[in-house]
């Protein structure tokens, strides 16, 4: 079973999430809101959490480039993947439409299952996409559990 925390204001990024990674196949998957009493394989932090005085403990975290990481503390891993709309994230997107984007991973970064993900550039054909910076924390996320770029654009 792989634990996901997602940190968030918005329910809508936790079910959403979790739909697609049950269409996606991942279904060894348990998504709960972050509790600083838990241990995560993958922590999601979306833009809208209330990030004062965090405690995380993950292997691989995922923030939002709105976030300090200094607010943060506990364990933190090694796999720090950043999204946002920033050309310096890990995650990134151009070319935005209500429907489609343009992700590019910009550095390459390990899944949960230790394969590598390199930079490349693929594109999402999607309703996610009306909401780039939700999508990107998503999209992330699903790489990082190990689904690959191309079951990504067949969404």
């Amino acid at each position: 079973m792989i634990y996901i925390g997602i940190c968030t204001a918005d329910t809508d990024t936790a079910i959403t999430l979790k739909q697609l990674a049950s269409k996606l196949g991942k279904t060894d998957t348990a998504i709960r809101f972050h509790s600083s009493d838990l241990k995560y394989d993958v922590a999601l932090i979306t833009p809208s959490a209330c990030v004062a005085g965090l405690t995380i403990a993950a292997k691989h975290i995922i923030v939002p480039d709105c976030l300090d990481l200094n607010e943060i503390s506990g364990e933190l891993g090694k796999n720090v993947i950043s999204y946002g709309l920033l050309p310096k994230n890990t995650v990134t997107a151009s070319s935005i439409t209500q429907n489609c984007m343009s992700v590019a991973i910009q550095r390459k970064y390990t899944t949960v299952c230790g394969k590598t993900i390199g930079e490349q550039e693929f594109i999402i054909r999607s309703g996610l996409c009306a909401e780039p910076e939700k999508a990107l924390g998503i999209i992330s996320t699903l790489l990082v559990l190990g689904v690959s770029p191309e079951e990504l654009s067949a969404i």
